[in-house]
């Protein structure tokens, strides 16, 4: 049979400060990120400004996964479905 105990406050315990620097390896840490896209009914808009929810795939993102069919590059985009087997034979390729 368990018994539980009370805890006694512990003395608080200060750390030193840790300082964190960082580096991109790429040339533009921005290839991936759009600030405007061509939306149906809305132009050129700023996606700020858009009152939907968008994804926007770039040219570097849909290179550096090495798409070939266009679920390759929805692959980690939580709105589209995993399993549409009838989709399946019919993807177009990218």
């Amino acid at each position: 049979m368990a018994v539980a105990s009370p805890l006694l406050a512990a003395e608080p315990l200060n750390l030193d400060a840790v300082n964190v620097t960082g580096f991109s390896e790429q040339e533009s840490a921005s290839d991936y990120r759009a600030g405007r896209a061509s939306i149906y009914g809305l132009d050129q808009a700023l996606l700020l400004d858009t009152p939907a929810s968008v994804s926007v795939f770039s040219e570097a993102l849909i290179k550096d996964r090495q798409a070939k069919l266009l679920s390759d590059v929805l692959r980690n985009d939580a709105s589209y479905p995993r399993h549409k087997p009838h989709l399946a034979k019919n993807e177009d390729w990218v």
